[in-house]
């Protein structure tokens, strides 16, 4: 885009700088030069001794990036600089106990995935999204049989739900233990931070036999 200038100025005096030009959203005016090529400023206090061409400057617009970490940890730049037009580069994926990351958004709902193939044309804030981490609870009835799911899906830092006791002929019931010897209680009142097995315990029944002697003497 070019831009002449045409002053009526007496010889010796000086030029009245011209309102700053414009060249859309691409790029910002930096100044007026001596030359096409944009090195020497023009001194606008220089009285005029001959006819003059002055040449725009511009220089390309620049965006700023900001990266929010959204309640995690971001180990790389927290912002970016990015010329109009051009593209960001795509971070280090931030961390954050017990979440997974999943990718970088242009509201702070998480809900409209950024593309980091898209051309840089504003300022923006690009928002980590996060998916808390899920963890399966399996159920051994070791022996017996248990009436309600085998399985449960918890939340990171959730409870599990107790389940029915379970069955099983001649045994009774103890509770359910991390381990397969069944030393360790497990306490529903735990948070869940990984995935694990319960193994249900047993104790089998015991009977108390009596002898009547029946007029005898048991020795």
């Amino acid at each position: 885009e070019t831009y002449t200038l045409s002053f009526n100025v007496s010889n010796g005096s000086c030029v009245t700088q011209p309102t700053s030009p414009s060249w859309g959203t691409t790029a910002v005016f930096s100044n007026w030069y001596t030359e096409p090529e944009c090195i020497n400023l023009y001194d606008f206090n220089t009285p005029v001794t001959s006819n003059i061409t002055l040449y725009a400057g511009w220089e390309i617009k620049t965006y700023v990036i900001n990266f929010n970490a959204n309640g995690g940890v971001l180990t790389s730049n927290t912002n970016q600089t990015v010329s109009n037009g051009s593209k960001v580069t795509q971070p280090s994926n931030p961390t954050r106990d017990e979440y997974i990351f999943t990718g970088w958004y242009t509201d702070s709902s998480c809900t409209n995935l950024y593309d980091f193939n898209s051309q840089v044309t504003s300022d923006l804030i690009l928002y980590a999204g996060w998916k808390i981490k899920t963890y399966t609870i399996t159920f051994n009835a070791n022996g017996g049989i248990l009436s309600s799911a085998t399985t449960q899906t918890v939340s990171s830092g959730n409870k599990i739900i107790e389940p029915t006791n379970p069955i099983r002929d001649e045994y009774i019931f103890t509770g359910w233990y991390t381990d397969i010897n069944c030393i360790n209680k497990y306490y529903f009142t735990n948070q869940v931070t990984s995935s694990f097995t319960l193994y249900a315990g047993w104790k089998i029944k015991t009977y108390v036999v009596s002898f009547n002697a029946n007029g005898g003497t048991l020795t």
